[in-house]
Order: structure tokens, then sequence, then C-alpha cells
């Protein structure tokens, strides 16, 4: 494993749980991972963080296959993401998942009846799979927005570094 680094800067982290991904692998292998909260700023990062041996880049794809499989992981990623979300949903929730693929997730938030349910993304691909599958998805990055202050009562974020 890799000394991970939050965004915050801090090194300084408290375990939570670790496991396989055994539905992603690297040369048939299953990614091993430790989820670690920041005890600086509360964020939870992956160690070791996502590579591109097995994110699914579009780039590499030229026949959209890679965008099913990255279907396949949202899926699986959303249903864990609901499962710790639940408690805080409602009817009057606003959600918003930033680097949200093809929205899977923001799909099964506006399903479970929440007031809002919207995802950012910048991969064009994904963005126009997410839109196809009737996914409230916007195509800018955050600061572009122009979202009221506390407009959001969760907000998520997957991304790479």
């Amino acid at each position: 494993m890799t000394v991970p680094i939050c965004l915050c800067g801090s090194k300084n982290f408290e375990f939570l749980l670790e496991g396989d991904f055994s539905y992603l692998t690297v040369n048939g292998n299953p990614i091993h991972f430790q989820a670690l909260k920041c005890l600086n700023c509360g964020i939870v990062v992956t160690n070791p963080p996502p590579s591109d041996d097995y994110i699914f880049a579009e780039e590499i794809d030229p026949y959209g296959e890679a965008l099913l499989t990255e279907e396949m992981w949202s899926h699986i990623s959303a249903i864990y993401k609901m499962r710790r979300l639940k408690p805080y949903l409602n009817s009057s929730t606003r959600l918003l998942e930033i680097g949200c693929s093809t929205g899977k997730l923001v799909e099964m938030a506006s399903r479970a009846g929440i007031a809002e349910s919207i995802g950012l993304e910048k991969s064009e691909k994904k963005v126009a799979l997410g839109r196809l599958l009737d996914r409230n998805i916007i195509d800018k990055y955050l600061h572009e927005c122009n979202f009221p202050s506390n407009y959001f009562d969760i907000s998520c974020c997957t991304f790479k570094l």
C-alpha cells in the first residue's frame, strides 16, 4: 500500500475497513484496498488511490465497451453509496455527485424520492450515456455551476489524482 495524502495535505488517517474488489482486477488479481478517514478534515479515501490500471478510460476503448464496464462499476458503487446514504435521505434532500461517471447514483437517489439529485461529469462519452439513460448530469466543473451556498444537503465526490 502507498502512504496516502489527503486533499487537505494531512497524512493522518483512521482505518475504517479493508477488502478486495473481486470484480475489479489488475492482471487477473483482485485489487486490495483500505478505506481511511482523514483525522484532519474527515474525508474518506481509498488506499491505494484509483489507478489507470483499473479505471476504465474511454480513451483506450474507441468502441464503447469500457463504458459498459464503467456502468457496471457505477452500479456496484452506487448500491454501496445508497446503503450508506439511506439514513440521510428524505423527500427534501438535495444530492450532488461530483465526478458522477454515467450517473447511476444520481438515478438511484432520484428513484428513492429525494427532492433533487444532480451529477457533474466532464467526460463527454459518460455524460452522453448518462443522459441517454435519462440521468440528471451537468457537463461542467463545480465552480462553473454557480449553485447557491448551502444548496445541497449531501455532496459526494469520486476522483483520481
